[in-house]
């Protein structure tokens, strides 16, 4: 009786330890892949995202990560349909697209080399007050609580890591005369809010300018300006040179090259706050006079898809920014052929070929006698 009771028991003593011991093993490997460094993306629609996403927006990224609707870690791409905003809590029901979330994750990652968590959580049309601790208005959406929320489910489920940043993009609800005069004050106080709920209170902040043409932002962006000397640990970042989705219809969201150049100057701008380096190399823009998108390449070769990838079409590159003690070559044909070498700023490049590299190094400096 004995005999035939123990394999039975034995089978089941196996499928136990095979299930335990993959279960262990799932959670092994999903601690393996979380991030160190969370940042917390919040605002309104250009932050939720309406640009369209193209196939180089769908790539998965190295060493960024998701925070998802299972309070779960994935990694960071953008869907066909659906951007990095897809998974707010606070989210309108039409789909949420291309926002500068992705770009932003794909180059703080490779700046810093760490692994970058995306905790985000936007809602298009709303306004700063919306966004504050406690309101009970007419709009209310929790979007303050749910913001506080998520990223402190993301910090639970990760444990050892830190919230590094938050990223910060809203305006156009609160551009008008009347709204404006009072953005600042209400900005400081949901900055120190957040700070204080989230239980560091040097949490760096980083805003983003809302479009300008047919002179938009008139009203808000001035006010934007002035977080850096307003806002401990904080600073902005330039909307100059964005685009609109539908310039013909003022249409206050950017279209897709542009959200891809906003999400790098957010991470331009949060390696220098955060991590105290500042990006240097050389910087490409599609309008002579140094006008227009701009890209900055820190030293490496960078093939013209990589280039549309951040923003600007290689074929556009008209004028180019080179840092001192920095050189920037572009090729054609696969390096066999360079179309220009500079180690100073090109206003104008007048029909230039196609690059297919492009190349940024630093140059030695001189020897002291």
């Amino acid at each position: 009786m004995k005999n035939l009771l123990y394999k039975p028991l034995l089978v089941l003593g196996c499928w136990f330890l095979t299930i335990t011991g993959g279960i262990a093993q799932n959670k092994a490997n999903k601690l393996k892949s979380a991030p160190t460094d969370i940042f917390l993306l919040i605002g309104q629609s250009n932050m939720a995202g309406v640009g369209p996403i193209e196939s180089l927006d769908t790539v998965a990224l190295k060493n960024a990560y998701l925070f998802n609707d299972k309070g779960e870690w994935e990694e960071v791409r953008n869907t066909e349909l659906e951007g990095t905003n897809r998974y707010s809590s606070v989210k309108k029901p039409s789909k949420q697209r291309l926002s500068p979330g992705y770009t932003f994750a794909k180059k703080i990652a490779f700046y810093t080399n760490r692994k970058i968590g995306i905790v985000s959580n936007a809602r298009g049309g709303t306004t700063v007050s919306w966004w504050q601790k406690g309101y009970t208005g007419e709009n209310d959406f929790d979007l303050y609580e749910e913001a506080v929320a998520k990223a402190k489910a993301a910090l639970a489920a990760t444990p050892g890591s830190k919230i590094k940043g938050i990223i910060w993009h809203q305006g156009e609800g609160d551009n008008s005369k009347t709204s404006s005069v009072h953005y600042l004050q209400r900005l400081k106080k949901l900055v120190t809010d957040l700070r204080t709920d989230l239980g560091d209170s040097n949490i760096p902040f980083i805003a983003g300018e809302v479009g300008k043409w047919n002179n938009r932002g008139l009203g808000v962006n001035p006010k934007i300006r002035l977080v850096k000397d307003s806002i401990p640990y904080a600073d902005y970042v330039s909307s100059d040179g964005l685009t609109s989705i539908n310039l013909a219809k003022n249409d206050p969201h950017f279209d897709t090259y542009s959200q891809r150049v906003l999400g790098g100057r957010y991470a331009d701008k949060a390696f220098e706050l955060i991590y105290k380096e500042k990006p240097s190399g050389a910087t490409l823009f599609n309008e002579i006079d140094f006008k227009g998108c701009s890209v900055l390449l820190i030293p490496g070769d960078y093939t013209a898809t990589d280039i549309e990838s951040m923003g600007i079409n290689a074929k556009e590159i008209s004028s180019l920014k080179v840092d001192k003690g920095y050189k920037i070559q572009l090729f054609s044909e696969n390096l066999k052929k360079e179309i220009l070498s500079a180690d100073k700023d090109q206003a104008s490049l007048n029909e230039i070929d196609l690059p297919s590299i492009i190349r940024v190094t630093k140059t030695k400096s001189p020897k002291k006698k």
